[in-house]
């Protein structure tokens, strides 16, 4: 009996010890987490990151170009000749973030559209950022919002990169504008710094 006890009592040992590892390891990661997002506001939301849904209208090609060589920004791509698509089109935009130099720990932005004249059928991560802690859509108001941060373990210069890429549907006539929204947007350095110095918007023609 004696012995059945000490085994018993043995293996009690040793799974609360895989318990009590298991809750340190979950509770540092989480305090990590969260000690990185002190710039960024509490969210949620889906992400895919299957790119086999989006379907751009033709290739991806630059359509602003107001960007400097030294300016910290946000600005949007896609794949629209001319910024002019039909109803019905499906079509991709990329969320770009440019920062040359500078080491970021996370970006955040808030971006608006019509929802009477599109609808985002999908948002898919790209592949500089490894933790997506914020990623939604509000089909009802119109917003995407999204946070996106860095491995702390690589600390690489952000330079030119996709942030998400959106899959656009137009739905009705009109002049679509896709702005970011004023105050929301960040692009967190290490040491807590904003670089971020402006938005890009871009507008698309459903006729």
């Amino acid at each position: 009996m004696n012995e059945e006890l000490k085994k018993f009592i043995k293996f009690l040992a040793v799974n609360l010890l895989l318990l009590s590892l298991v809750l340190i390891g979950y509770i540092f990661i989480k305090n990590q987490t969260w000690r990185r997002l002190f710039l960024f506001r509490k969210g949620g939301g889906t992400i895919r990151k299957d790119q086999s849904d989006v379907i751009p209208v033709r290739e991806p090609i630059k359509i602003t170009s107001e960007s400097g060589e030294k300016t910290s920004l946000f600005y949007l791509e896609s794949g629209v000749e001319g910024k002019t698509v039909a109803p019905g089109d499906i079509f991709s935009l990329q969320v770009i973030a440019k920062t040359p130099g500078k080491i970021i720990d996370g970006v955040e932005f808030i971006l608006t559209y019509n929802p009477l004249l599109a609808e985002i059928k999908e948002l898919n991560q790209g592949e500089f950022f490894s933790l997506y802690p914020q990623k939604n859509i509000d089909k009802e108001k119109g917003e995407v919002r999204v946070i996106a941060l860095q491995d702390p373990n690589q600390q690489r210069e952000l330079r030119e990169e996709i942030v998400v890429t959106l899959s656009v549907e137009a739905l009705s006539k009109g002049e679509l504008n896709f702005n970011f929204k004023e105050e929301k947007n960040h692009m967190a350095g290490y040491g807590g710094e904003d670089f971020l110095e402006k938005t890009i918007p871009l507008t698309v023609i459903i006729k």
